[in-house]
């Protein structure tokens, strides 16, 4: 009798547990849907979810981490905002990130707030601050070791250095982008690394290389079924 009360307890002190990791592996795929809309370019229809998912209440999450998955929530958005080339709402919504990010010391979020940063202020044509943020995005990912985010890094700052026209530094970060892209198999990366080589190796008047890395692109926007970009490349 005992044994089957001890049981029991142990069985109904793991329900809370379960239905905690139940919630957060749903929400984290909701994520990932969100972002896989982003990629294909369905950005109206990737902030509709971001807009629904945010009024959701997670009733076995801490307040730490209801905040945390918030703020996923609004680095999607950001990223929409700056693939819509809406840079005001992308820096506005990522300044409001980076405070509570770096408060409540989530440094992932604060690492992906500084890269998509730098990313707004390429666009901006502010490059002064954008190697600002890349530098902290940089100290971040080394002193955390965040390595799987030196694809993304190593993208920007080759993207940077294209903006100063600097194209030998671009091929160098750009290779440097594919080595993490393929070390960690993010398909995003590898397909950013080689639009990167091959806009490094147009300048050059390299156009056999140049193509060669162009044409590896275009499977990932098929598989995306982003057809502007598809569009692009060809």
């Amino acid at each position: 009798m005992k044994s089957a009360l001890i049981t029991l307890a142990v069985l109904l002190l793991s329900i809370p547990v379960r239905l905690h990791a139940q919630q957060v592996y749903a929400m984290q795929g909701k994520i990932m849907e969100v972002n896989e809309l982003i990629k294909k370019y369905d950005l109206d229809e990737a902030l509709r979810q971001i807009d629904s998912l945010s009024k959701e209440t997670h009733t076995n999450l801490s307040k730490k981490e209801a905040l945390e998955h918030q703020l996923e929530l609004q680095l999607l958005k950001a990223k929409v905002y700056d693939e819509n080339f809406e840079q005001e709402l992308a820096l506005t919504t990522l300044l409001a990130i980076l405070d509570q990010s770096i408060a409540q010391k989530f440094y992932k979020i604060t690492t992906r707030t500084y890269l998509l940063l730098a990313s707004v202020k390429q666009k901006g044509n502010d490059l002064e601050e954008s190697e600002n943020y890349l530098h902290l995005a940089q100290e971040y990912i080394a002193q955390h070791q965040f390595d799987d985010l030196y694809g993304a890094y190593y993208f920007s700052l080759a993207s940077w250095h294209r903006l100063k026209g600097e194209t030998d530094l671009i091929l160098e970060n750009a290779e440097k982008a594919l080595f993490y892209g393929e070390k960690y198999k993010n398909e995003e990366d590898i397909a950013l690394a080689h639009t990167m080589l091959g806009v490094g190796y147009g300048n050059k008047k390299d156009f056999e290389q140049a193509i060669s890395h162009f044409k590896q692109v275009i499977p990932y926007y098929k598989k995306t079924g982003n057809v502007t970009s598809l569009a692009m490349m060809y």
